[in-house]
């Protein structure tokens, strides 16, 4: 029997956050091969307040996850040429497992904080979501565009700068994590996307516990 639906209101801190562990797996399509599709699916997750799948709130919104599942929508490269770009999904689980901080993640787990309406509106909205992905956009891509090495990129300095910012201006507290630990975890996002991105696919697990990613070839 499906739950009844709740308000917001009632949802318990753990039915609004990340997991500690999760197991994802990125599979990659080829049927078509001038238009290659990449899909990543949730397998695992510890642990797991969702054991019926996801619950819906009176809002008609869903909360939570089912395992295993598919995340978001089958993804393309969005481009002529082959760059990967579907499997980008990749740098926000890097940078959610360093950071703990990942409004896409959040967005594609559904797990927005919708028990607090700020929180929800400020930290986990729409402006948080294109702000995420356009690091990708600048930092993900900087190696496929050009060659460049992020690490010896200087604009990197400015990207985490501007992230320290960005998270202080939109979260509650004004708090956000130090430039370093920022730089070292948008690092991990773009080398775990280049690891998916060469071997077309593969398993992450992601453990906020201790800040990590381990990335398994298929």
């Amino acid at each position: 029997m499906k739950n009844s639906p709740i308000p917001a209101s009632e949802l318990t801190d753990a039915m609004q956050e990340f997991p500690r562990i999760m197991v994802f797996e990125f599979s990659d399509d080829h049927t078509d091969a001038a238009r290659p599709v990449s899909t990543l699916q949730l397998i695992d997750a510890w642990p797991n307040v969702f054991p019926n799948g996801p619950i819906t709130l009176e809002s008609g919104k869903k909360q939570g996850f089912a395992i295993p599942s598919k995340l978001g929508d089958s993804l393309t490269n969005n481009n002529v040429e082959d760059d990967g770009y579907r499997f980008h999904d990749a740098f926000h689980i890097g940078i959610m497992a360093k950071l703990g901080w990942s409004p896409v993640m959040r967005y594609m787990l559904h797990l927005k904080r919708r028990g607090d309406p700020q929180k929800d509106e400020v930290e986990d909205g729409a402006r948080a979501i294109i702000f995420e992905e356009s690091l990708f956009d600048f930092l993900g891509m900087s190696e496929v565009k050009d060659g460049s090495s992020i690490e010896e990129d200087i604009d990197l300095l400015f990207a985490s700068l501007s992230v320290q910012k960005f998270m202080k201006s939109r979260t509650i507290d004004k708090r956000a994590p130090k430039r370093d630990v920022i730089e070292e975890a948008l690092l991990e996002g773009a080398k775990l996307f280049h690891q998916v991105r060469q071997n077309l696919g593969g398993v992450v697990i992601a453990n906020l516990d201790n800040a990590s990613v381990i990335y398994l070839p298929k």
